[in-house]
């Protein structure tokens, strides 16, 4: 695209949907103001599959929440971003007052164990003692 006057052609990028709704709306706009002739073809999928995708060469690029620690590929942070737990009123009132093994009775809701989120989250549970929550799934 570089030796064109004007780059066209079609990216494939490939990212999880929770990264497109929350950060990609200004860099699209901007992109393709600037590069009007360039077709942007945006997929949705997780860690896994989006490693995988740029492995084999079905996306040009790939946006991922963690480095694939892989050598072939070339990984580039772009941002850093914070692991909340979000929670009605009664059960954070419940964490205050009792700790946090109030949540050890809970059901958390997260996209399942393909979610790179969702196993941090577990992790992060597990480190605090609490185990065997349930989980609702939603792929």
């Amino acid at each position: 695209m570089n030796e064109l006057d004007q780059p066209q052609g079609t990216v494939r990028i490939r990212m999880q949907e929770s990264f497109f709704l929350t950060r990609t709306s200004l860099l699209i706009r901007d992109f393709i103001k600037e590069y009007p002739k360039i077709r942007l073809q945006l997929e949705n999928g997780f860690q896994h599959d989006i490693v995988q995708q740029v492995q084999n060469h079905a996306v040009d690029f790939g946006i991922v929440p963690q480095n694939p620690n892989r050598p072939d590929i070339l990984f580039t942070p772009l941002l850093e971003e914070k692991l909340v737990f979000i929670a009605s009123n009664d059960l954070a009132e419940k964490v205050e007052t009792e700790s946090l093994g109030a949540l050890s009775r809970e059901t958390f809701i997260s996209f399942g164990t393909s979610c790179v989120y969702h196993t941090k989250a577990g992790r992060l549970l597990q480190d605090a003692g609490i185990e065997g929550n349930s989980a609702l799934e939603y792929p």
